[in-house]
């Protein structure tokens, strides 16, 4: 099973009006941006802009990148219950 399929188990709780980015996508910008030693919102942001063509090799990011206030309220939103 790979990483991506793991991450798409991860339940969406947002009401449809608020889901412009796809969940999957925002959390697996997260992780490769920390991964990468962004530290904090902003910095994921800039590295998403940075690399968007090489992260669209591996999700779609239709909308790209959103804001680093976005990216922060959708990760919180996460919940660690199963």
């Amino acid at each position: 099973m790979s990483f991506i399929v793991h991450l798409e188990e991860i339940e969406d709780n947002r009401k449809d009006i608020n889901k412009s980015y796809d969940l999957v996508d925002i959390i697996f910008l997260t992780m490769v941006a920390a991964l990468s030693g962004a530290e904090g919102w902003k910095a994921i942001k800039l590295f998403g802009d940075a690399k968007l063509d090489c992260l669209r090799q591996f999700r779609k990011f239709e909308n790209g990148i959103p804001i680093r206030h976005s990216i922060g309220r959708i990760i919180r939103g996460i919940s660690a219950a199963p």
